[in-house]
């Protein structure tokens, strides 16, 4: 059972994404504890999963960066959750916390100049920022605005913000493909054996999975996902993507619509000689053979 500060922080990550809808500001969900191994940054690792990988240095940040690359970072998820763990990595020589809560929490970058003489894009940005350190994001001198935008929430060794961390934040790291991946495979040998590509079969059984998903978790099966049969329907036969076959059909229709050229000799002057049809077999001119082919991109 998940505790109550890993539920509050999943549910903030679900929640960035109506901000925007909302008009609502952004703001702080803060994780702190000087006790190592409450499982802080797991319990991060668990709400950034959400959304993408959840390592550390893939979706989920450190605080070591600067100020134009937090914001750049914050515009581009524009409404998805910006994670950030290990707040002590943004403290001057004397301890100090160098990090300012307003730069992210207003959604609007620093207007700048470019070379050119122009002003850049000013970035923006709407969602929840998620963040972990050992210390309490808002001090003492923070001001009233700071301290409004942030949810401080104190993580004690006596109560483990998550048990096992380890294998949670294994079991988050690979995500539901050991889940899903029996299922693809199954999926696949199923299309692979009809009558279509194995890269029609990949993309069909992909498509099927994710609507079996979705339906399970979004809908809360009150879909019926995608079947088999009905994607069947779409998807190319071998021959029809086979590059050779294709060409050889072109070709037996452009024999009937010039069989009248295809006569090894002509009397009439005005026709053309393309070729020669003998014995149920169809000869064509080289040069008029490869200028067929390339005309038609084959």
């Amino acid at each position: 059972e998940m505790s109550t500060t890993v539920k509050i922080i999943l549910a903030a990550s679900f929640a960035s994404v109506l901000l925007e809808p909302l008009n609502c500001l952004p703001f702080f969900v803060h994780l702190w504890g000087v006790d190592s191994g409450t499982g802080k940054t797991v319990a991060l690792m668990v709400a950034a999963s959400v959304w993408g990988d959840p390592a550390v240095g893939a979706y989920v940040k450190t605080f070591d960066g600067t100020v134009v690359g937090m914001e750049k970072t914050a515009a581009f998820l524009n409404n998805l959750p910006f994670c950030l763990d290990e707040l002590q990595l943004a403290k001057d020589s004397k301890g100090r916390t160098t990090f300012d809560v307003y730069k992210l929490a207003q959604g609007v970058g620093r207007t700048r100049g470019n070379r050119s003489g122009g002003v850049d894009l000013t970035p923006t940005w709407r969602n929840c920022i998620l963040t972990t350190g050992e210390s309490p994001l808002t001090g003492t001198a923070s001001g009233a605005g700071a301290v409004n935008r942030v949810i401080d929430i104190e993580c004690k060794s006596a109560q483990a913000v998550i048990k096992d961390g380890m294998r949670i934040s294994g079991a988050v790291k690979r995500g539901v493909i050991d889940q899903v991946s029996e299922r693809y495979r199954e999926l696949f040998r199923i299309l692979s054996d009809r009558d279509t590509t194995e890269k029609q079969a990949m993309a069909a059984a992909t498509i099927i999975l994710a609507d079996e998903l979705a339906c399970q978790w979004i809908f809360g099966g009150t879909q019926q996902p995608l079947t088999i049969e009905q994607i069947s329907e779409f998807l190319a036969s071998k021959a029809a993507v086979s590059a050779g076959d294709r060409g050889y059909k072109y070709l037996c229709d452009w024999v009937t619509q010039n069989s009248n050229k295809l006569c090894g000799r002509s009397e009439n002057p005005n026709i053309e000689v393309l070729g020669a049809l003998e014995d149920g077999r169809a000869y064509i001119i080289r040069s008029v053979f490869e200028h067929i082919l390339q005309d038609v991109g084959y």
